[in-house]
């Protein structure tokens, strides 16, 4: 008869600890992996975990079908998912480093972004100047010449490469035009008074939180949220959707009774315009 405790071990081994491999190789932590897998470094987001988290939630029949929020961003692929997805360490930690740098210089430091790009230029350049010249000078004493003539002339950006992003860029540009379009001509009332919603808690948010401050905070969340979210998405898929429920629980009778006042007025309307007004208030984009 097998051990309870080893029996609960194993199981916890199994299904909650992820297997590693073996300690990576200076060819993985330099080169990161191959782009044959890049397309697919951002859609593991663990559909299977999302539908066992909706289907508890969606078993009783009052419940309504609550999708959870993908924390991740799901639009960045390739070596910018490598970069954010921490796939190639070396570069990541580098980004990291100098981003908060950067970043910690124009908040604590009281730096303009002006004066923080030009120290980094004038140390990047003045380094260059340094050992190329003395690698030159040096040549004699340390063998051949290390620093090489840089290929000038050559076609860095192509046709074919900026193709591929063009069709991505062309529909994510007049998908933006119709939502402007939508919100300015009030083709979905709801829609427009959300953004005007939105955009007062950002003046709100503006006022509290300056935009160096607003920027670091973007940049903390690109490096650590997906990451984190990649590993725990079924708790944090699971824990989204518990608070948009009971946010639906709560939110559900005052929506009933508002809509319940807004009829009782426009009754009291003329009858003119009480089909405008129920337009006004029913009006969804289709």
């Amino acid at each position: 008869m097998a051990d309870p405790e080893s029996e609960s071990s194993s199981y916890n081994h199994s299904t909650k600890q992820p297997t590693h491999s073996s300690s990576p190789s200076v060819d993985d932590l330099l080169g990161g992996h191959s782009p044959s897998t890049d397309d697919a470094l951002t859609k593991r987001v663990s559909a299977k975990a999302s539908s066992d988290v909706l289907g508890e939630y969606s078993n009783t029949s009052s419940a309504p079908k609550i999708t959870p929020i993908p924390l991740a961003p799901s639009f960045i692929s390739g070596r910018a998912a490598q970069l954010i997805y921490w796939r190639n360490l070396f570069v990541s930690t580098v980004v990291f480093i100098v981003g908060n740098i950067f970043f910690l210089a124009i908040t604590v430091g009281k730096k303009s972004v002006i004066s923080v790009l030009s120290y980094a230029f004038m140390i990047q350049l003045a380094l260059s100047f340094v050992y190329v010249n003395f690698s030159k000078l040096f040549v004699g004493f340390l063998g051949p010449d290390f620093v090489g003539t840089p290929t000038l002339g050559k076609p860095y950006v192509t046709k074919e490469s900026l193709s591929k992003y063009l069709e991505t860029s062309s529909q994510l540009i007049n998908k933006s035009i119709d939502q402007v379009k939508i919100a300015l001509f009030c083709v979905d009332n709801m829609f427009t008074l959300k953004l005007l919603a939105f955009f007062y808690f950002l003046s709100l948010v503006g006022r509290l939180i300056s935009t160096s401050t607003l920027g670091y905070l973007v940049f903390l969340y690109t490096f650590t949220v997906p990451v984190i979210y990649e590993h725990f998405n079924k708790e944090i898929d699971e824990f989204v959707v518990f608070i948009k429920t009971r946010i639906h629980e709560v939110a559900k009778p005052l929506r009933q009774k508002v809509q319940q006042h807004l009829k009782e007025l426009i009754d009291r309307c003329p009858p003119r315009i009480r089909p405008h007004l129920q337009h006004a208030l029913n009006a969804k984009v289709e």
